[in-house]
């Protein structure tokens, strides 16, 4: 990580946050405002610096004392829809107004009202999902020199920023103008695809669950420096071998997955549509690496789909299974 580039990250990380060891206010906001333009999400971390009294804040910034398996029962709820109440004892302040993508939720804690979390939608087609996702270009992450992440990956947190409520107000304005500045926990929190934009809001504890591997190896690197970061991954889980070639979550290990009496090995039409894409990536020379990982593990278990036959049978078992591993896995493993 360069100088400034650090000094950048120690700014924006709320949870150890220190302006007295980072660049001039002056210098930092020059550089911020240079991003905005490749990255327009950068224009709610920007304002965040710019707004603060003197350049500088009067208190340090902490995520919330929160488990696993609290923030697993937000991101279920929010996965279900969000349409009644968060768990107690949450409260929600902010919420998409329409479901679809990008869709997020804010919610604050009733016992503690300086806390909030962030919880992000994971995605609802899971097939589409992972061979949708644009993972064939990457663009540089702003914040440390030589990191890298998904074009895909940065066009979610964008749209997830860009989001309205029912009163026209974006999740970035809201958090700029409302959490920010009476805040000093702020959680966020995802699963699946959730978690892959969560991964990438690293000004701020975060906890991932089931995410894919979103930026290259030095992207990977840093998440895993630092502390304010945790991933929970299912070793039978496909999802989180996307898009990684090499170690435990990999592709070539996604196509082993789901032993007997599980739906093994992925079949042929799957696999194929998996190589095509690795093929164009390969090309591009993209290549991504999964961050660590508290990782468990869910027995496989045979979901038969007696109206189909022969590839169309094998396809629909092997993801069916694949939504059993990446959902009630999940839920059974933290308790929702």
């Amino acid at each position: 990580m360069t100088g400034q580039a650090k000094a950048v990250f120690d700014i924006l990380t709320i949870d150890r946050l220190d302006v007295r060891a980072a660049l001039p206010i002056s210098k930092l906001r020059a550089s911020l405002k240079s991003l905005k333009g490749n990255f327009p999400w950068i224009a709610f971390f920007h304002n965040v610096v710019k707004n603060e009294p003197n350049g500088r804040r009067d208190s340090v910034m902490s995520g919330p004392s929160i488990s696993a398996n609290e923030a697993y029962s937000l991101c279920f709820w929010v996965d279900n829809g969000a349409t009644i109440g968060p768990p107690s004892p949450w409260q929600s302040v902010w919420q998409s107004s329409m479901p679809g993508a990008g869709f997020a939720a804010v919610v604050q804690n009733s016992n503690q009202p300086t806390s909030y979390a962030v919880v992000i939608q994971g995605t609802k087609n899971l097939m589409d999902a992972i061979f949708d996702m644009q993972v064939e270009k990457q663009v540089p992450y702003p914040y440390v020199s030589g990191c890298n992440i998904a074009v895909g990956a940065n066009h979610d947190l964008n749209q997830v920023l860009n989001n309205l409520d029912s009163s026209g107000v974006t999740l970035s304005n809201f958090l700029q103008n409302t959490v920010i500045k009476s805040s000093n926990q702020i959680l966020v929190t995802g699963h699946s695809l959730g978690g892959a934009t969560t991964a990438l809001l690293t000004n701020v504890t975060a906890i991932t669950f089931a995410a894919p591997a979103i930026g290259d190896t030095n992207f990977a690197n840093f998440l895993n420096g630092q502390t304010n970061y945790s991933a929970n991954c299912n070793v039978n889980d496909a999802v989180p071998h996307a898009w990684c070639l090499t170690g435990q979550f990999s592709v070539p290990n996604m196509y082993l997955l789901f032993p007997k009496p599980g739906p093994h090995p992925m079949p042929h039409n799957l696999k194929k549509k998996m190589e095509k894409k690795v093929h164009k990536m390969q090309k591009e020379g993209i290549s991504y690496q999964q961050t660590n990982a508290t990782t468990f593990t869910f027995a496989s278990t045979k979901e038969l789909d007696s109206k189909q036959h022969g590839e169309k049978k094998a396809d629909s078992e092997w993801e069916a299974e694949l939504g059993y591993q990446h959902n009630v896995a999940y839920d059974t493993q933290f308790g929702s």
